[in-house]
């Protein structure tokens, strides 16, 4: 089934994990000016609060896009069409 956006749903196009990762902090008014590692380290933080728990990685771009895709909280165009 093919992925629908909801309104809470927003589309972004990144080349790169580190471009995904700012994209996001700059959508954070608390965070848009933080370093990407305080930005990934907050948000891991409100995840894991707000999920009971789930884990997300901040020691590289590359591991913290990861979890959020494994946990489901981003989904690539190519998933989004099955």
């Amino acid at each position: 089934m093919p992925f629908q956006p909801t309104k809470k749903s927003i589309q972004l196009q990144a080349s790169s994990p580190t471009q995904l990762v700012e994209q996001l902090r700059s959508m954070s008014p608390e965070l848009a000016t933080a370093s990407l590692s305080l930005f990934m380290l907050e948000f891991a933080k409100q995840f894991k609060e707000r999920t009971n728990g789930l884990i997300v990685r901040t020691d590289t771009t590359d591991h913290f896009i990861a979890d959020l895709l494994d946990h489901g909280w981003i989904i690539t165009e190519s998933n989004a069409q099955e």
